[in-house]
Parts: structure tokens; sequence; C-alpha cells
């Protein structure tokens, strides 16, 4: 008996493999627990629940990780939880947890996010903020949050997936694996990049987001003149634009690609109306913004392109496309004649 106790002691907790989950195409899953209340007033339980109900909003609208269902991960809510065993009974392959402390005035919000299969540390945060609108620093919090996080897990993921063995790489893996070439913005970068997101789609043929990205290297093959017929790029960005559209309408890069075909070919108006659709389609993502942001401020729109490019910085502060929102955003001051403004920018 004693013997058949260790064992069941040692063995994982039931649930699902984080790395196979049905219907999320081996995308990893992301589970947040409710915040706890550290300011030793049960009074102020609704404002750590209302954190992470709108980080899982937030989060949901994340093309790329799907987030678990409130009613799943809230059953943990006043548990000591080992975040191992929530992500396996969960199926997600990262946790993000935190904490509220609500004094007078004062707010002090922690959050973490944690690797759930490893039990490491991925990125972890603290934000202090004056209490004057609770709903506006509702959603500045859980913006910030989500906007850190995001880069975060992508690079946990790449990491994760450089460690694996080819032949075991699935659709996701090489899509990731893909996505590290593609945003090194090089000629050959985006030539094994190609070939990644093509493997990708082999292995899942409805993978929408990978079709998005294919559709981005014939734009930048356009755009950059690494392609030896630009004519034919375009042609090829157009086909998989609306490929990645067929298989998912909200595909924001779908929209953003078909918008950048359409500038090539000098349909302006056309242009602005499809990056309008990819915001449209995802309002959480800071490309259609940064996109839109940056076409803007060529066509004589400055104003709007700020508030664009604003939004696109403060949705993704650390992003790799920073150097491109920076441009568009000195360009914009250089067109509204603020030319010292212009040059802080682009220095």
């Amino acid at each position: 008996v004693a013997s058949t106790e260790a064992q069941a002691a040692e063995a994982p907790a039931p649930g699902l493999d984080p790395l196979t989950v049905p219907g999320f195409e081996s995308r990893p899953a992301i589970a947040v627990l409710p915040f706890d209340n550290l300011s030793g007033d049960p009074d102020q339980e609704y404002f750590a629940d209302g954190i992470a109900e709108d980080l899982i909003t937030r989060l949901s609208a994340w093309r790329d990780f799907p987030v678990i269902a409130r009613n799943s991960s809230f059953t943990y809510k006043g548990r000591a939880v080992d975040v191992k065993q929530v992500g396996r009974e969960l199926g997600a392959r990262y946790v993000l947890e935190g904490s509220v402390r609500k004094g007078e005035d004062r707010v002090r919000i922690s959050a973490q996010l944690i690797d759930a299969t490893t039990g490491a540390h991925v990125w972890a945060e603290t934000y202090d903020r004056e209490l004057e609108d609770i709903f506006r620093l509702l959603d500045e919090i859980t913006e910030a949050i989500s906007g850190s996080s995001y880069p975060e897990v992508v690079r946990s993921e790449e990491h994760r997936t450089v460690r694996k063995e080819p032949q075991s790489l699935d659709a996701w893996d090489w899509f990731i694996q893909g996505r590290w070439h593609f945003e090194k913005v090089t000629k050959e970068d985006h030539q094994k990049a190609l070939l990644f997101f093509k493997k990708a789609t082999e292995l899942e043929p409805t993978f929408g987001l990978a079709f998005g990205f294919i559709a981005l290297v014939h734009v930048a093959a356009a755009g950059l003149g690494w392609s030896d017929s630009r004519e034919e790029s375009i042609q090829e960005a157009i086909r998989l634009a609306r490929k990645t559209l067929e298989l998912d309408r909200r595909e924001s890069l779908g929209h953003v690609a078909l918008a950048h075909t359409l500038a090539f070919t000098g349909q302006q108006q056309q242009a602005i109306a499809a990056f309008e659709r990819a915001v449209e389609a995802d309002p959480t993502q800071p490309y259609p913004y940064g996109h839109l942001g940056f076409f803007l401020s060529h066509t004589g729109r400055p104003d709007e392109a700020i508030a664009h490019l604003k939004r696109a910085m403060s949705l993704s502060p650390k992003d790799v496309a920073m150097f491109l929102w920076l441009t568009g955003m000195g360009l914009a001051h250089f067109a509204k004649g603020e030319y010292e403004e212009a040059a802080s920018w682009l220095e």
C-alpha cells in the first residue's frame, strides 16, 4: 500500500498535455489565473478579479495563442497552486499570475508569466499607479501587461524550438522558426523564413497565420528590391493574402499584406481601407496600427499617422518593428513642418 501511494504521489496530475491540446493546431495556450488580493480588504476582490478578467478578454483576441476560458482558470481562485500542475490540468504551456495591493490612493500590480512545462519565469513586471479613474487604470495596466508579455512568449517559443530535433518539429515549431528569421529583415533570413513557413502550411494546410507571413515575405521582397520579378512577388502576395483571408477573415496579416499590394499598384485609398480593415480585424495587435500609421505618414495625413503609430508603440513597446514606427513618426512630423521633432524621432 505504501509503495502504491508513493507512486501515485510522484505521478503527474491527470489533465491535458500542454504540447498537444486538441484544436489548438499545436499552438501553446495561456492560462490567466485570478490575481491575489494583497490589500487586506475583502471588498477589493472585485478589483483583483477585474484585472485577470480584462487580461483574459484582451489576450483572447491574440491570433497566435489560445487563451483558457475564465470558467476554467478561475477554479484555482483562493488556492495555493503548482504552476506545472495547472499547466497539465488546463493544457496550458504558459500561466500568467499576479497580485494586487491597493491602498487609499495608489495601487501596485505585479504580474509574472511562467512556462508551465518547466516552471521557469519568462517575464515579470510591477506597476505602481495612482488611483484616479479606476476603469482607465484597468485598461492601462491590462494593455501594458498584454503588450509586454506577448513578445516574451514569442521569444520563449523561439528558444524552445531551436532545442528540438528537426524530425520532431510540428507546424507551430516550423512557424516560430520562420518568424524568427522573418524578423531579422535580411534577404537571406527571409528566404529561410519562406521555407519554414511553407513547411508549417504543408503540415497544417489551414494555418492561416503562416500563410499571412508568407504573403508578407513576398511583400518585403517587392518593397525592398529583393525579388527578381517585382510583379511576380506582388501577384504572389495578393494570392497568399486572399488565401489567408479565405481561411480566417479575422487574420489581420492577410489584410495588411493585401493593403501593401494595393499600395504597390497605386491604389492609395483602397490600401488605406485595407489597413483599416486589418485594425478592425484585430485591434489588440500592434502591426496593423504600425503599418497603417507608416503608410499615412507618406500620404498627407500626418496627425492620423502619429495617433496610429503611438498606438502601435503602446501595444508593443519593445517590438522588433519599432524602427519602422519611429521612422513613420519622423516622417509625419516632417510633413507637419516640425523639423526638430522629426529629427528627434529619426535619430
